[in-house]
């Protein structure tokens, strides 16, 4: 028998009459009135107070009939036990459709239904399935709103909000919720209570508020806990505050037009990422902070943020993997890692493009033998600082980073070498600038990385000194920067190209190569400073006048010192005095000697070692080898002291004029 009006259901007789509440929701729905059975409360059992027919339901949502029209306010039912299956399929019902507090056997099929609002608040039922629903106002499903099968809303468009305030949606290993494409023009509440056993799913879902998820408990057994993917958003998304989940929270591709709030929040991955918010877009900031907690990687890989991106306070477990994953992210305004923040695994920004600050103080990073900040390529537009910061078995890496301002502390930077890479960090200022010595000791331990040098960070260093006026400071750290690395070079040439030493002849080899390096380089260093200290040639040849002019004086007062010509030293004059104790005196003393060149024993030494100036000495007065041991030695010696002077002059020379200073 097909039952097509409510007199139909009216003239029913025997077991199949009306129930006591069928009969009272007829007369509300005609008056317009509410319908509530005994009390309201939800039923825990099948009675004639509370029994309703899913048919008779059925027809008096889409209006009614003849006998009995439904006033325009719709149904609205409290408290009733729905026996059958509800089936609005490509229904349209009149008015608001009010279901509070009832007890579903069978899933309700909402497949492509148009109503005026869904509100089924407190009522518990095994699922329900409403592709395609239209709502002109909102959906509520809340306040003890209880659902032990997937609830179905994928395509769904919502004129309102969807409610889903303390509402339990249960579906162990599959989708609790299915929202994928869902169009709501005002609010998404999932929050206060809300709590779901199996995956919420919002997938490509456009939400014209707020998606709210304040104190709301995700949990996707397995897989994930909010894939919110494509999701936009027309204001914040709000994760924060109580709100748990364990599995992926997905926002990959997002849009979010507000805030992305998670403070607080505590996001448990599972084993997989804890947030995944690759290529997010959001207008404003991003907090994940006062409490945020995650085991699990964030991973924020691509995501472009408006706003701040903060992080104090946050708690960061990467759960034997990244702790924060921000590589080529986009952030307009400042980043906070800092007063309580705490990673466990890397935080890596490598490519991340900063338009503020980005701050860590305070900070705690913990690598778990890995870096603990990867910050290769980052460009920051203010300050980096790097102040009261705790490392912990981790490394530092900032190849090729740029910041405008750098703001550290030197008991922050990791210590030893091969935990800080600083080769290509560049920086415009640097505002903590205090000790040489000590920043030497930062640049020695940045400047080798993977074994190999670079000196790139001393001659940053140095560049910006010399721009803040600090020229000494800058030509000092130039020095040390030359000395350690051709220390590094020769040692370099004991290692073969994969890394294992140099054994039998290609030891030797490297060896001799070693010795010719230093050679070369132990001059360099010592006479004119790799040539940042050009003046030093100037004591150089000072000390080699005197060590030339105690053994001109000795030999003078010896009497070995004689005139540099042969016709002089053939002449009756000289012939006369020759054999005498001092000739060169008895001589000078003489016509022909008071005309010749006399002889100082500081302008001759002089002009022995200093090659390009002529004082004429050395072209007048010569050792004799042949009248006393200062003499002969002299006369020899001089041979090395001419040398000398040679090397002295050259090099003083070439970094004088710049051939050899490296800038």
């Amino acid at each position: 028998m097909v039952l097509q009006t409510v007199a139909d259901f009216e003239n029913l007789t025997g077991v199949d009459a009306l129930t006591t509440a069928e009969t009272k929701l007829i007369a509300a729905c005609r008056a317009g009135e509410v319908c509530e059975l005994e009390g309201g409360e939800r039923p825990d059992t099948n009675t004639a107070a509370r029994r309703i027919r899913a048919s008779l339901l059925r027809l008096l949502i889409v209006g009614g009939s003849d006998s009995c029209g439904v006033a325009d306010r719709g149904v609205s039912l409290i408290g009733g036990w729905i026996v059958g299956e509800l089936n609005l399929d490509f229904a349209k019902g009149r008015g608001f459709t009010s279901l509070i507090n009832c007890h579903f056997t069978t899933k309700p099929q909402l497949i492509s239904t148009d109503l005026g609002s869904l509100n089924l608040s407190g009522s518990k039922l095994p699922g329900l399935f409403a592709q395609g629903l239209k709502v002109a106002q909102g959906v509520l499903l809340r306040d003890g709103f209880h659902a032990t099968g997937t609830v179905d809303l994928s395509g769904a468009e919502i004129g309102g909000q969807l409610d889903c305030s303390a509402g339990h949606f249960y579906r162990d290993g599959e989708k609790a919720l299915n929202g994928q494409g869902v169009k709501v023009a005002q609010d998404v509440f999932l929050s206060d209570g809300f709590r779901a056993t199996g995956t919420v799913d919002l997938s490509g879902a456009e939400i014209g508020g707020q998606l709210a998820c304040l104190a709301g408990r995700f949990d996707g057994v397995g897989g994930n806990a909010l894939n919110g993917q494509r999701v936009k958003v027309a204001q914040g998304v709000f994760l924060s505050h109580g709100f748990r989940a364990t599995g992926t929270v997905d926002l990959s591709g997002a849009n979010i037009r507000g805030p992305l709030a998670c403070s607080a929040g505590h996001f448990d991955g599972n084993g997989g990422n804890a947030l995944n918010g690759q290529s997010v877009k959001v207008a404003q900031g991003v907090h994940l902070s006062h409490g945020f907690h995650t085991t699990g990687t964030v991973d924020l890989n691509a995501a472009e943020i408006g706003g701040q991106f903060a992080c104090s306070d946050g708690h960061f477990d990467g759960n034997g993997e990244e702790a924060l994953n921000g590589q080529s992210i986009k952030v307009a305004q400042d980043v906070f890692l800092r007063e309580g923040f705490h990673a466990t695994g890397t935080v890596d920004l490598s490519g991340a493009e900063i338009g503020g600050q980005l701050d860590c103080t305070d900070g705690r990073f913990e690598g778990n033998g890995k870096n603990s900040l990867a910050a290769v390529r980052v460009n920051v537009t203010e300050s980096f600082l790097w102040q009261n910061v705790k490392m912990d078995n981790g490394a530092v890496d900032l190849e090729g980073a740029h910041v405008r301002d750098l703001v550290d502390d030197l008991a922050s930077w990791p210590d030893g070498v091969g935990l800080l890479n600083l080769d290509g960090l560049t920086y415009d200022r640097i505002a903590t600038f205090t000790d040489t010595e000590k920043r030497l000791e930062w640049l020695q331990n940045g400047a080798i990385w993977n074994g190999k040098f670079y000196p790139q960070p001393f001659v940053q260093l140095a560049k910006t000194l010399r721009e803040q006026g600090h020229k000494r400071d800058a030509l000092r750290i130039s020095y040390v920067a030359e000395k350690i690395g051709r220390t590094h070079e020769r040692k370099q040439l004991l290692i073969n190209p994969d890394g294992t030493i140099k054994t039998g002849v290609e030891r030797v080899k490297a060896n001799l190569k070693r010795v010719g390096f230093a050679l070369l380089d132990r001059p360099l260093r010592a006479i004119v400073g790799y040539g940042l200290y050009p003046f030093r040639s100037v004591l150089w040849l000072a000390l080699l006048i005197v060590l030339a002019t105690i053994p001109a004086h000795f030999a003078w007062d010896e009497g070995s010192m004689v005139p540099n010509s042969g016709p002089v030293l053939v002449s009756s004059d000289w012939l006369e005095v020759a054999n005498t104790q001092n000739p060169a005196i008895t001589w000078s003393l003489t016509d022909p000697g008071k005309d010749w060149e006399t002889f100082n024993r500081y302008a001759w030494a002089a002009d022995l070692v200093i090659p390009i100036v002529d004082l004429s000495q050395t072209a007048a007065w010569t050792p004799s080898t042949e009248r006393g041991p200062v003499g002969y030695h002299l006369w020899w010696g001089r041979w090395a002291l001419i040398i000398f002077g040679w090397i002295i002059t050259a090099l003083g020379a070439a970094a004088i004029t710049g051939i050899i200073r490296r800038e």
